[in-house]
């Protein structure tokens, strides 16, 4: 993945934010989420460019077993452009804060990925299956790691700028209005499977399935409902 994001960026997408807290000692969730939502995505959604955001956490994120992920926390933020990415606008987001302990840099705290996806189709079919809402899917364009976000933002960088993060090319979200635990898993199979479903898993070298339950909605609460693609 290129350095710096593809200077065409454009069409509709999401920003997709998998976060953990680095040092424990020094923050603890109360205040990382308190930033999150009241200066951080507060700050985003003055900007013009993003209007609708949501915060989750892992099913498995407590998991004491070993198999806990290590990046528990997901923030997601639909846009209508995504070329807004490229704009001084978004690159000014603050990233220092006076709700955050010790230097008040978020990267000091956290590591973050972050991932460009682009929009490549909407599938509606809320009336088919109980619970069941809508599944979208997007491209990757560009992933930048916790290193890159500071290079990004001008900042001292404190580890290697020129690795970035390995998301998945693809990226499909499945949403539900039901909890994880409630669903057939065969029945949702049937559900989200597709010609272009059949297409992407067949060239592909690893499958990774991750399940994420809304803490916090934002904004417009604007999800590409009945976008055409």
């Amino acid at each position: 993945m290129a350095a710096l994001p593809p200077k065409d960026l454009s069409g509709k997408g999401i920003l997709y934010v998998q976060s953990r807290i680095s040092r424990p000692d020094i923050v603890d969730e109360d205040t990382y989420f308190r930033w999150y939502d009241d200066d951080h995505i507060a700050e985003i959604l003055t900007t013009g460019g993003i209007d609708s955001a949501r915060r989750h956490f892992h099913v498995d994120r407590d998991k004491t077993d070993g198999t806990a992920p290590q990046m528990p926390f997901l923030a997601l933020y639909p846009m209508d452009d995504l070329a807004f990415l490229l704009s001084d606008r978004f690159r000014k987001i603050r990233v220092h804060s006076d709700v955050l302990p010790g230097s008040g840099l978020c990267y000091d705290l956290m590591d973050v990925d972050v991932g460009y996806y682009n929009l490549v189709m909407v599938w509606d079919q809320a009336r088919k299956g109980k619970g069941y809402l809508r599944t979208t899917r997007f491209k990757l364009a560009y992933a930048r790691s916790n290193a890159q976000s500071r290079a990004f933002k001008g900042l001292p960088v404190d580890g290697d700028s020129s690795l970035p993060p390995t998301p998945p090319q693809w990226l499909t979200i499945h949403e539900f209005a039901q909890d994880a635990s409630e669903l057939d898993p065969v029945a949702m199979g049937k559900l989200t499977q597709t010609e272009w479903t059949e297409k992407v898993w067949g060239g592909a070298k690893r499958k990774i399935v991750n399940v994420y339950r809304v803490v916090k909605e934002h904004g417009e609460n604007d999800w590409f409902h009945g976008v055409e693609m």
